[in-house]
């Protein structure tokens, strides 16, 4: 039979687990967020490279006093593609480490799935033995009620060796 617990031990342990399953929240978070300004900071410092790369090349193929507007506008283009590229992998390596985040909790959410099926399994199993004890000890019951109206049927008014106030004479000696 199962342990009754009505001391509300059960509402502190899931008071626990709440308090628990909030800080791994807000550590998986933490973690992700750090991770994503990571990933931005890196892209950044690299498209940065890259616009101080187009200017030194600006310099260098364009003329340093007055640059002629289609050279400047070209070579501007081609390091703009490769910071477009770079904010492009930052934006996959974040899509990407999201994804695994979102699949790592929809493993814990299985997990947790699963245990919560095994403990109604347990909840079930235990009803049906509650009912079985209960059937058990109605039948003890009626069996009880059974003999001792037969019992009662059978026997007189009067058991020999008790005293009673149908019993005259009795209490005179």
């Amino acid at each position: 039979m199962s342990d009754s617990n009505r001391g509300g031990e059960n509402k502190d342990r899931l008071k626990d687990a709440c308090v628990i399953a909030f800080l791994f929240l807000i550590v998986v978070l933490g973690v992700g967020l750090e991770t994503q300004s990571a990933y931005y900071n890196s892209a950044d410092s690299r498209a940065a490279y890259h616009a101080s790369n187009a200017n030194n090349q600006i310099e260098a193929e364009c003329g340093i006093v007055s640059p002629p507007p289609k050279c400047k506008r070209e070579v501007q283009q081609s390091y703009r593609s490769q910071e477009r590229a770079e904010y492009d992998i930052y934006a996959q390596k974040t899509m990407a480490f999201w994804t695994a985040v979102m699949g790592a909790m929809a493993a814990i959410g299985m997990a947790l799935s699963g245990l919560g099926v095994y403990l109604i399994w347990q909840t079930l199993r235990e009803t049906q033995e509650a009912a079985r004890e209960a059937r058990y000890s109605a039948t003890v019951v009626n069996a009880c009620l059974v003999f001792q109206q037969t019992a009662s049927n059978m026997c007189s008014p009067r058991v020999p060796g008790t005293i009673d106030s149908t019993s005259k004479g009795l209490e005179d000696e």
